[in-house]
This record gives C-alpha cells, sequence and structure tokens, in this order.
C-alpha cells in the first residue's frame, strides 16, 4: 500500500523534469499530437460551414484510411477533445463530434455536425472537394444522413473502411 504514494512522487518528480525549459525547438512527441481529453467533453455552439465540416471529415476520416491510426492527431491539430466517457471527439468551437467504431470486419468514421440541409448542394461541393483532397487518390463512397433536431439538423458523413 505504501508504495503506491512512492510510485505517483517518483512518477511526478520524473515528469517535473521533463518540463524544464530550454532554448531552441521542442522536441515533438506523441503525447503532443493527441487530443485533450475530459469526461464531460461536448460539441461547441457554433454550427459549422460545409467547408469547415467537409474539412474536418476530410483530414479526420479521409486521410486516415484505412486505419485511421492518424485521426487522434489531425483531430488534435483542429482543436478537438476527446470525451473519456464515450471515446467521441468533439470539437470545442463547433457543434462537431468525430467518432471511431471499430467493428470485427470494419472501422467506421463518423464526422456528426449541426448544420442547414437546405443547400445540400453546398454541402455535396465541399465533402467533393474533401474526397478530392484527401482520398489518396481513390474512389470514395462517402454517406450523408440528414436528421432534422429542432431549429437545425444533424448531418452525418461517414466512412467504413474494411479490415
Amino acid at each position: 500500500m505504501r508504495l503506491i504514494p512512492s510510485l505517483a512522487i517518483c512518477a511526478t518528480a520524473a515528469l517535473s523534469a521533463c518540463a524544464t525549459t530550454t532554448t531552441g525547438p521542442a522536441t515533438p512527441t506523441i503525447f503532443a499530437q493527441m487530443p485533450a481529453s475530459n469526461p464531460s467533453a461536448g460539441p461547441g455552439p457554433e454550427e459549422p460551414t460545409p467547408a469547415i465540416a467537409g474539412e474536418t471529415f476530410g483530414k479526420a476520416c479521409l486521410a486516415a484510411q484505412p486505419t485511421y491510426q492518424n485521426t487522434p492527431t489531425a483531430l488534435a491539430r483542429l482543436g478537438f477533445v476527446q470525451n473519456t466517457s464515450t471515446a467521441a471527439y468533439h470539437s470545442a468551437r463547433y457543434n462537431m463530434t468525430v467518432k471511431l467504431v471499430d467493428r470485427p470486419n470494419n472501422i467506421e468514421c463518423s464526422v456528426i455536425f449541426a448544420g442547414d440541409d437546405s443547400d445540400r448542394e453546398a454541402l455535396g461541393r465541399a465533402f467533393g472537394e474533401a474526397a478530392a483532397a484527401n482520398g489518396n487518390g481513390n474512389s470514395v463512397d462517402v454517406g450523408l444522413r440528414f436528421q432534422p433536431f429542432g431549429n437545425f439538423t444533424y448531418i452525418n458523413a461517414r466512412i467504413v473502411s474494411p479490415k
């Protein structure tokens, strides 16, 4: 039982040594590229434009296919926070969530955002541009689903990659 407090003190001392500032560029670590996490993280208040939603989908899902190992890094760069209770990633600014679902035969990457579905042409254009920029030259089948909710619509863009 006394071993645990001793380990915590040693770990704290070791980590504080890492926080020492030096001159010159910092060496990046995997921890600097992971999104922040919080058990109560949720989406932000702003409605993203189709271009912002498309860019997020492109960087988090399309460019990270087929394993999605780079999705957390992409989301960290976009300012997302992971909810440790649900494993979903939320934008602090936009009403937008990214979720990876690992199934036995495939992995799904999904971006859900609050939006105005009245301009479906703009949505199609934005997600088409994201697919062209991040699809690695492959034909990409992106599913868009629309779910009305109060004064706005939740739009779900998703892609499924076989394992």
